[in-house]
């Protein structure tokens, strides 16, 4: 063991006993003394003091969940994401939050990508749900592709959220099949058609003038002669590229589409997240 983890080592061990020791005097306040922690920042200290909280009310299940959520959102401020995640899947599947700490958890679940972990918490929910738990149903159910169910408060979502919603609902309708028949029709058309105006007109003027070429070339020496293989062997492979292309770029479009949707989702979480750290 090096002597820096040793060092280490001891201060963690004689904060703890600090912390034990000052914790036991009279007019000692836990939640103030752990506000206070967290206020200023000092991640190590939170993380350690909500340690030896779990360790005094073991029995407690909301508290115990409710240090494992605030261990894992002082990880989260300290970007170490797998003692974050760790701390956040060692919650209960229902735990008992309040509204502010169960918006924080399926925050940091549905970012850590723990849909199946989030849904569960979502249908343990008999009562009536409040928004910023709809939205998170309609958010995972985006996130994994699934239809979004119909809901009268939907007016109510967060304006970011009725956004993505709104493109999520709308994706490009735009078909690959008919890309590439456009383009089989006219060198250019299927990427016209996908609206990409710029590179349909250049796959045009290529497969023209590569198409005249091979034209001339076998009016004038020849389909047997060399310039006539050369040019007409380009055209077909500048003009099957031109399908291939077109289709390709349907089904691309669709997934950055999806992607576009993912990344606005998580954006939107991680600002919700950002919230509570601040």
């Amino acid at each position: 063991m090096s002597l820096a983890c040793i060092k280490l080592r001891i201060s963690l061990l004689l904060l703890c006993l600090q912390l034990v020791g000052f914790s036991q005097r009279p007019a000692f306040d836990t939640a103030l003394f752990y506000k206070h922690l967290i206020t200023e920042n000092l991640f190590t200290e939170q993380i350690a003091f909500a340690r030896q909280i779990q360790n005094v009310h073991i029995a407690s299940t909301i508290l115990q969940d409710s240090m494992r959520l605030s261990i894992s959102l002082a990880y989260t401020k300290m970007g170490n994401v797998d003692s974050s995640e760790k701390n956040l899947i060692a919650i209960s599947a229902t735990p008992g939050f309040s509204v502010p700490s169960s918006e924080l958890y399926v925050s940091l679940l549905i970012v850590r990508k723990e849909y199946n972990r989030a849904s569960i918490f979502l249908n343990s929910f008999t009562n009536a749900m409040p928004i910023y738990l709809k939205e998170a149903g309609t958010s995972i159910k985006m996130l994994q592709n699934e239809p979004t169910q119909p809901d009268t408060n939907v007016s109510a979502y967060a304006p970011a959220l009725l956004e993505i919603k709104h493109k999520y609902e709308n994706p490009p309708d735009h078909s690959a099949l008919l890309a590439g028949i456009y383009s089989t029709i006219l060198p250019g058309m299927g990427k016209l058609y996908l609206g990409y105006k710029e590179e349909a007109l250049s796959a045009f003027i290529e497969n023209i003038a590569l198409g005249a070429q091979a034209a001339e070339s076998y009016y004038k020496v020849g389909p047997k002669s060399v310039r006539f293989i050369v040019t007409g062997s380009l055209f077909g492979l500048f003009y099957g590229g031109n399908i291939w292309g077109s289709v390709a770029l349907a089904k691309k479009q669709k997934r950055d589409h999806r992607k576009q949707i993912e990344y606005e989702i998580y954006n939107y979480y991680n600002t919700r997240i950002a919230e509570h750290i601040q």
